[in-house]
C-alpha cells in the first residue's frame, strides 16, 4: 500500500462511496474501487476491531472478508481457548475485555523472546487473519489462507500490525491429503478452524458437511497432528447433531463454547480431541459473564417455578439472552436463585440477581401484574403507548400482541404477555 493510496483513504473515509467510484477518472493514479473496499471495511472494523482501524496502513481487500471476520472480543475468546490444556470452569480473565490485547501487544513489543516460550497454534482457514492476530499475542501462529487475494493482504498486515515475526504464512486449500505440506514442519498444539458456512451460489449454509473444508472429514486426519482441535462452526447449527456426527467419526466433542454479544449468538466452538469426556461441558460466554454446565446437570435439574400467590411487583425479571437459549440450561439458571414462570416459558423471576448471570441477558424490574385479558390491555397500552411487547408461551406472536395493544415502540418500558404455570396468563410491566 504507497503513500498516496492510503492518504486517499483518510481523506475520503467519510465520503460517499458511490460517489467515489462514479468519479474514479478524477484519480487516474488511484485504485479507486480498492480503495472504497477499504473505506468500507474500516467503517466496519471502526467499532468492531478498533486495534485495527486504529492501524492506518492495513489493506482490505473485500468487504465480506471484514463483515465476517471476528471482532475483538470474540477474537479474545477463541485465543482464550486455544491453549495447549483444556479450558476447565471459567474463561481466562486476562480475555475479558477488549482494552487487554491491547496490553498484550505492547508486553509482546517489549520482550521479543516471550514467545518463545508460548504455545503453537496452526489457524488453518485463517481468512482476513484477526483471529491469527489474536492467537499471535500468546503464542507461535501458522496462518493458512486459500485464497490468494486475502493471503496476501492478511501478509501485510500482520507486518503492519507488529506481528510478522510470529506468524507463519501459508496459502493452501486444505484437503485431508496435504496436512503436511501445510505444516511443513510446525508441529501445532492446537489447530484452530473456521470452515466457510457459504455455497457454491454465495447462499448460508450450517451443516457440517456442506461447509468448505469438511470437518468431518478432517477432524481424524488433523488430530494426528494435534492433540486438540478448536473448530468455529454456525450458531445456527444444532449443537446434539454436530456432536453426534464428529463422535461418529471416531472424535471426541468434551467441550462446547457458545459466545455471545449483545444479547446475540455470536459464535458457536467445538472443542475436539481423540479422548472421549464422560459428560460434555457447555459454556456460554458473553462480556461479564460466564455460565458453564455439562449436559446431565440440565438434564437431572427440577426448575423452580414461581409459586401460585407469589408476587411480581418490585421483583426482577431475568429474560435469557440467546447465547444462554441456544445453550439450553432452562432448569441450571434455577440453581442461582430465579424461579420460571413455567417449565416451557424461559422467563425468570427473583428478588437478586448475580452479575455474571445478568450479564448474559437481559434485566428488567417488574412495575405491575395484570392478569392477561382485554380490560388490562386496554388499560396497559392507555398508560404506555410507546413500549415493546414480547409475548411468551402464548397462542399469539410478539408482533400479534404489539398490533392487539395498538402500541409502538420508543421506551424503556417492555410489556411481557406470558404464561404462568400457576398463575394463568399474565401482563407484566416492567422497566429495563
Amino acid at each position: 500500500m504507497d503513500t498516496k493510496f492510503r492518504q486517499f483513504i483518510l481523506e475520503h473515509q467519510d465520503d460517499d462511496t458511490d460517489k467515489l467510484l462514479l468519479g474514479k477518472k478524477k484519480w487516474p493514479e488511484i485504485d479507486v474501487a480498492a480503495a472504497v473496499n477499504c473505506i468500507l471495511s474500516r467503517r466496519k472494523m471502526r467499532d468492531k476491531v478498533p486495534q485495527w482501524y486504529a492501524c492506518e496502513g492495513l489493506f482490505y481487500p473485500n468487504t465480506l472478508s471484514a463483515e465476517q471476520c471476528s471482532s475483538t472480543f470474540t477474537a479474545l475468546q477463541k485465543a482464550s481457548l486455544c491453549t495447549p490444556s483444556s479450558i476447565s470452569s471459567s474463561i481466562s480473565s486476562s480475555m475479558s475485555n477488549s482494552h487487554a490485547i491491547d496490553d498484550c501487544c505492547e508486553e509482546n513489543r517489549s520482550n521479543s523472546h516471550a514467545i518463545d516460550d508460548c504455545w503453537n497454534i496452526a489457524d488453518l482457514t485463517g481468512g482476513l487473519g484477526v483471529d491469527s492476530w489474536a492467537f499471535a499475542q500468546n503464542a507461535k501462529v501458522l496462518y493458512n489462507e486459500m485464497d490468494p487475494g486475502i493471503y496476501a493482504a492478511a501478509v501485510h498486515n500482520f507486518a503492519e500490525l507488529g506481528v510478522a515475526e510470529r506468524i507463519i504464512c501459508r496459502n493452501f486449500e486444505l484437503r485431508p491429503d496435504n496436512i503436511d505440506e501445510i505444516l511443513d514442519g510446525f508441529a501445532p498444539d492446537v489447530i484452530f478452524l473456521d470452515p466457510a458456512r457459504r455455497s457454491s451460489t454465495g447462499g448460508k449454509v450450517f451443516r457440517l458437511e456442506d461447509c468448505s473444508p469438511n470437518l468431518l472429514e478432517l477432524a481424524g486426519p488433523l488430530l494426528d497432528r494435534a492433540p486438540k482441535i478448536v473448530a468455529k462452526l454456525s450458531p445456527m447449527a444444532d449443537i446434539s447433531l454436530i456432536c453426534k456426527q464428529l463422535e461418529d467419526c471416531g472424535v471426541s466433542v468434551p467441550r462446547v463454547y457458545i459466545v455471545g454479544a449483545s444479547g446475540e449468538c455470536k459464535e458457536l466452538l467445538v472443542e475436539i480431541g481423540k479422548v472421549s469426556q464422560a459428560d460434555r461441558e457447555i459454556f456460554v460466554v458473553e462480556e461479564g459473564g460466564t455460565f458453564r454446565f455439562t449436559i446431565s446437570e440440565e438434564k437431572d435439574a427440577t426448575p423452580s417455578i414461581v409459586g401460585k400467590d407469589e408476587p411480581f411487583k418490585g421483583r426482577i425479571l431475568f429474560e435469557p439472552g440467546k447465547a444462554l437459549m441456544k445453550a439450553g440450561a432452562y432448569n441450571l439458571l434455577c440453581r442461582n436463585g430465579l424461579k420460571k414462570l413455567g417449565r416451557s416459558t424461559h422467563l425468570y423471576v427473583c428478588d437478586e440477581i448475580q452479575p455474571e448471570i445478568a450479564a448474559l441477558g437481559k434485566v428488567f424490574r417488574i412495575l405491575e401484574a395484570m392478569p392477561f385479558d382485554k380490560r388490562s390491555l386496554k388499560a396497559a397500552a392507555q398508560s404506555h403507548p410507546r413500549c415493546e411487547v414480547t409475548a411468551r408461551n402464548l397462542p399469539l406472536s410478539s408482533d400479534e400482541l404489539r398490533k392487539k395493544m395498538g402500541v409502538t415502540s420508543g421506551s424503556d418500558t417492555h410489556i411481557f404477555g406470558v404464561k404462568s404455570d400457576t398463575q394463568g396468563n399474565l401482563l407484566l410491566i416492567t422497566r429495563r
